[in-house]
């Protein structure tokens, strides 16, 4: 459990900063990103899908969702995700996780991450205040970044964000996962934080996006770099979708 308490309660981001030796040298691509690509073609909806089916029996991936700034006011980075599976409100939660991520900005970051636990894990990983914690953790993302194309970075621009799979509650594929979680924000935040948690409201969710690096314009993918994509768990919190 305390492995488990590292990986999340640190805000390790599913392990972005942790993957820096992972991959065996970088690899980038031109190719377009994700499976529709990401050219300004607005909110997408049942894409590349065609014959007869039952739109329910599905698997994610099958009918995707794209947001972007030009046409989704306040988005920071473009997203697309499955929207039988999330809606726009958590879409929009890990677009702006992902921006508040590589900016370090704390405010920004309150807004996706719950504030509470985020107070936790930063007192838990020995610094004093938030923002000395996000500023060390996009250090060490920059870290694993630099070991992926194989030079120096000291910031990225992330273009593009998939969410490649997501999971709820009740999916034979997530094990005890859920449980796992709730324990660990229980005894983070006590035991009374899991009635602030609406029903059926938890994700479990995988993540990959494309980024670029300054005088440079190669794009390259996390997930292509690294081997493995994020993986977050969404809880909605007092009516609200946050990453924990």
């Amino acid at each position: 459990m305390k492995d488990i308490l590292i990986r999340t309660a640190a805000l390790l981001l599913s392990g972005a900063v942790l993957v820096g030796s992972a991959a065996c040298g970088d690899k980038s691509t031109t190719e377009p990103k994700g499976a529709h690509g990401h050219e300004d073609e607005g909110n997408l909806a049942a894409a590349n899908v065609s014959g007869s089916y039952d739109e329910e029996d599905l698997p994610y991936g099958a009918t995707m969702t794209q947001l972007l700034p030009s046409l989704n006011e306040g988005l920071p980075i473009s997203i697309e995700y499955d929207g039988r599976f999330l809606d726009e409100e958590a879409g929009r939660v890990v677009s702006t996780y992902l921006s508040a991520l590589t900016a370090a900005d704390e405010a920004l970051m309150e807004t996706a991450f719950y504030p509470p636990y985020l107070e936790y894990s930063y007192q838990y990983n020995g610094y004093t205040n938030a923002q000395d914690y996000l500023d060390a953790v996009k250090i060490n993302l920059l870290g694993a970044i630099s070991e992926h194309v194989g030079k120096d970075v000291d910031s990225i621009d992330i273009d593009y964000i998939m969410i490649t799979d997501c999971y709820g509650e009740g999916s034979d594929k997530v094990g005890t996962d859920f449980t796992d979680m709730d324990k660990i924000m229980n005894d983070a935040l006590g035991e009374d934080f899991l009635v602030k948690v609406e029903s059926g409201s938890r994700k479990e969710i995988y993540v990959d996006f494309t980024y670029k690096i300054p005088d440079d314009d190669t794009s390259y993918d996390y997930n292509y770099g690294t081997g493995y994509p994020l993986r977050m768990f969404m809880y909605k919190i007092d009516g609200k979708y946050y990453i924990v």
